[in-house]
């Protein structure tokens, strides 16, 4: 403390001083003592005229004040006893050092939690799928069909196709949906999924509506319904319900959509519906025979030119 009250004997303050007059007090000592400087006059013994000495105690009075500033602070914050102080201090000083490293293992770990049950519920998925019969259609709807209730994944479209099949055990139903309109950057993000979609599954029959039967058609994309794989449904299948189209390596229009749109099995499928509604049948599919029996189900009770 000896320095410290030197400090204030080099400034001509007293010991309690405050902050304000001790800045005011330093800031004209130096200019007067680097004035005397420039004028060539020695600073003598008096440390009140050396600027270095200045320097010095004005640092060491400043570097005091900040000290009990921080004392007074630590006091306020964990209170007066020091072991108790000291405590919290390093508790407060460990979270505001590690805490990123603590959020960072938290994010990690709750990924680590998220992905193990995503694999449990994966395999959980996978046996239970694995303990159902193999089904006996698969039927991807693309278009502007919307899931009454909103649900896409239209899983209870199943139990309803299952009661107007009631020979079959098992129906996979998907949906892609995608409006006849892009309006909206969501609009667009359908269609890219689509895309997606098409790569992905492999159903037997599509459900389109008319614009994505129109632009799906010349894509090597569905089976021609002549095909000697389907028998007679061709010749089911009136000429107003016939649908025709081109692949691009193919230039002689081909039968490869059926209208269902008038269809009364339709009436009974928890979705909306377009207007025109038309199924063709997967290039490659492993089911022909049952792919056939559902369009000449859907044909069955057909309202002409619906």
């Amino acid at each position: 403390m000896d320095d410290l009250k030197e400090a204030y004997k080099v400034l001509g303050l007293p010991e309690d001083a405050d902050r304000e007059t001790v800045e005011k007090r330093y800031f004209i000592l130096l200019r007067q003592a680097r004035a005397r400087q420039m004028r060539g006059e020695p600073a003598g013994a008096d440390p009140a005229a050396d600027p270095e000495a200045i320097d010095r105690a004005y640092r060491l009075i400043k570097a005091e004040e900040e000290r009990k500033e921080r004392e007074r602070l630590r006091e306020r914050l964990y209170g007066k006893d020091e072991k108790a102080a000291e405590r919290k201090a390093k508790i407060e000083h460990f979270f505001h050092y590690y805490k990123y490293h603590l959020l960072v293992a938290v994010l990690l770990m709750a990924a680590v939690i998220y992905g193990v049950n995503n694999w449990l519920d994966h395999r959980a998925e996978q046996r239970r799928l694995a303990s159902l019969p193999p089904p006996d259609l698969e039927i991807h709807f693309v278009g502007a069909f919307w899931p009454i209730g909103g649900n896409l994944d239209i899983e209870n479209m199943e139990p309803v196709m299952l009661e107007q099949f009631p020979d079959w055990q098992r129906v996979v139903a998907r949906l892609s949906y995608v409006p006849q309109e892009m309006q909206t950057p969501q609009d667009f993000a359908f269609a890219q999924k689509l895309i997606i979609d098409l790569i992905q599954y492999k159903p037997d029959v599509y459900i389109l509506d008319e614009l994505h039967f129109s632009s799906l058609v010349s894509q090597e994309l569905f089976e021609k319904l002549d095909d000697p794989a389907f028998g007679d449904l061709a010749d089911a299948i009136p000429e107003a319900a016939k649908r025709l189209g081109q692949k691009e390596n193919d230039p002689v229009p081909a039968l490869y959509g059926v209208d269902i749109s008038g269809s009364p099995l339709l009436k009974d499928w928890p979705l909306i519906i377009p207007d025109s509604v038309i199924a063709a049948v997967r290039v490659g599919t492993g089911r022909p025979d049952k792919a056939r029996e559902f369009i000449e189900r859907l044909l069955e009770g057909q309202v002409p030119g619906s």
